[in-house]
């Protein structure tokens, strides 16, 4: 086994402790950390350490414990190193986020720098004051002064100090319970975007995980809607209908053009048959004619019996009577043969043909056809919607539904952390609200720290936390005290101070200004009253959603 150097180790060893809290065989236990840093911990005196073996995966829950609020989150880590003679174990994060990691980084920091400090159990700010001394040098000469008046006048100033002191105290007191309200159940937060089921289905496909940055349009989930899926297969079943319509009717359309040619090659035949015999009538007319003219003359001069005059009129009458009837039949295989070209055919003495009908059909086929496949179009656009993607850049905080999942409209899918500014949330009861307003100035403080930054109330969400979760509460609330959530935003004068620097779900303590009206000057017992109402209110909070902060017990 090597050993390397505190020097050429990745990260610092920090024996601030933190609290492990471990589960084994269904029960819960706590240990202290002997040392600890940003890549795992160590820690002694463990129970059933021979339950373990190196290179187990166990799920863990880390509490930093960092003023008044213990700061947890839940991970996994990978024993590493068990020591059955000291009862000690030491593991790896295996599976922190960058919000996770970004919280032990400033702990870690802060605890190196010495910004932070362990007493006892508890991390707290180490303020150090320090008096600024004149580079002018004094003016007077050391002179001895009696021993009995250096000490009267030693204990007077003493006592106008203390006095100061306290007046000052005092009189801070008294203005913060006027002017003031002290709300200790903020924390620092990140623009969250929640993002919604926008319609119900399953979902088939999850392209994201918790502590995963994603960017603008980014594919989240998949969610099949089983009525679009529906509807989708419908239409295409509509559409092969609507093609097998048409291609029915265009070929019954064929076939008929088809019989009409068929009908017009022996129309011709006919319409040629009736001009042969019509121009045949016309010649045996024209002999008849001139044989009856030439027998009427010959009858005349007694040359021709009236017999051969009857029968050579007979003939004629006859001839004229056939060709009438030829020049009929001609005409009509003539008209026959035109209406071929409009659809109609004639046979047993009637026009017959579908032409006429086939031809509107197959039009309103396609006309039927083209609205089916727009249709289609339009719901296979719709398939393209079921792909669920991000609003914002940023990255998931926390996915609340998973693959396989039936969700309903407007269902929580999952939570992405913006990169835009970070903001102040701050809890406060109903009935101190009534002293807050927007746009009015507020003093942000780090917990134990005496740095302040200036920020202004930007936005109020009223009834945040429903009365049914209230009741749940150990501690007995007025009817009033429902939870109303304030944002602030800082002033862009803050001096070297960006909530951007800080990581999100680090606790705060936020004081307002208080609004005053005609009640307000009632005496500093009532308003005193007043803020640990709303001090009691920050205990009963429920667990927020910003990475677990808690109120310690």
């Amino acid at each position: 086994m090597k050993r390397e150097t505190a020097s050429q180790r990745r990260h610092f060893r920090i024996t601030a402790p933190l609290k492990i809290q471990m589960n084994m065989d269904d029960d819960l236990y706590f240990y202290k950390t002997r040392n600890w840093s940003i890549g795992g911990f160590c820690i002694d005196n463990l129970e059933g350490v021979d339950g373990f073996e190196a290179g187990n995966i166990i799920p863990v829950r880390v509490d930093i414990p960092f003023s008044d609020f213990d700061i947890n989150f839940e991970t996994e880590v990978k024993i590493v190193r068990i020591d059955k003679s000291l009862n000690s174990l030491s593991a790896k994060f295996i599976s922190l986020d960058n919000r996770k990691e970004e919280l032990l980084k400033y702990f870690a920091d802060a605890l190196i720098s010495g910004e932070i400090a362990g007493i006892g159990d508890t991390l707290k700010h180490i303020d150090t004051p320090v008096t600024l001394v004149s580079e002018k040098p004094d003016s007077k000469k050391n002179e001895r002064q009696p021993e009995k008046k250096r000490k009267a006048i030693l204990i007077a100033s003493s006592y106008i100090a203390a006095g100061v002191l306290i007046g000052s105290y005092v009189l801070g007191i008294a203005y913060s319970s006027i002017f003031k309200i002290r709300v200790q159940s903020a924390a620092i937060s990140a623009p969250d975007n929640l993002i919604r089921a926008p319609f119900s289905g399953t979902i088939d496909l999850t392209y994201v995980t918790v502590g995963d940055a994603v960017q603008l349009d980014e594919p989240l989930f998949y969610i099949r809607d089983d009525a679009t899926i529906e509807s989708i297969e419908m239409a295409k079943i509509v559409v092969r209908d609507a093609e097998n319509e048409l291609m029915e009717n265009e070929q019954k359309l064929s076939a008929e053009y088809q019989m009409l040619e068929i009908y017009r090659s022996f129309g011709v035949a006919e319409l040629k048959i009736a001009e042969a015999e019509t121009k045949a009538l016309k010649e045996k007319l024209a002999l008849a004619k001139t044989r009856y003219e030439r027998n009427l003359k010959l009858h005349q001069k007694d040359l021709a019996s009236d017999d051969v005059v009857d029968r050579v009129a007979e003939e004629y009458i006859g001839l004229r009577a056939s060709l009438s009837v030829a020049m009929a039949n001609e005409e009509m295989a003539r008209k026959a043969v035109e209406q071929i070209d409009s659809g109609w055919f004639y046979t047993d003495n009637k026009l017959e043909g579908k032409v006429g009908e086939l031809k509107p059909a197959v039009t309103a086929a396609k006309e039927r056809l083209l609205l089916e496949k727009e249709r289609l179009s339009l719901m296979e656009k719709r398939r393209l919607r079921l792909e669920i993607q991000s609003p914002v850049d940023g990255r998931i905080v926390s996915v609340l539904s998973g693959t396989k999942q039936f969700v309903e409209k407007g269902q929580p899918l999952a939570v992405i952390e913006g990169n835009g500014k970070k903001l102040i949330e701050a809890f406060v009861s109903a009935d101190n609200l009534k002293k807050i307003d927007l746009s009015r100035p507020a003093t942000i403080f780090l917990q134990g720290s005496s740095t302040s930054l200036s920020a202004t109330v930007d936005s109020i969400e009223r009834g945040l936390i429903p009365e049914s979760s209230l009741r749940n509460v150990n501690s007995v609330l007025p009817e009033s005290a429902v939870a109303v959530k304030v944002n602030l935003i800082l002033h862009s004068k803050n001096p070297n101070k960006k909530l951007d620097n800080l990581p999100p779900g680090l606790p705060v303590t936020v004081e307002f200004s208080r609004i005053f009206d005609a009640n307000i000057i009632k005496g500093s017992a009532e308003f005193n009253s007043g803020d640990n109402d709303d001090a009691n209110f920050s205990e009963s909070i429920p667990k927020l959603d910003f990475p677990a902060m808690t109120k310690a017990e």
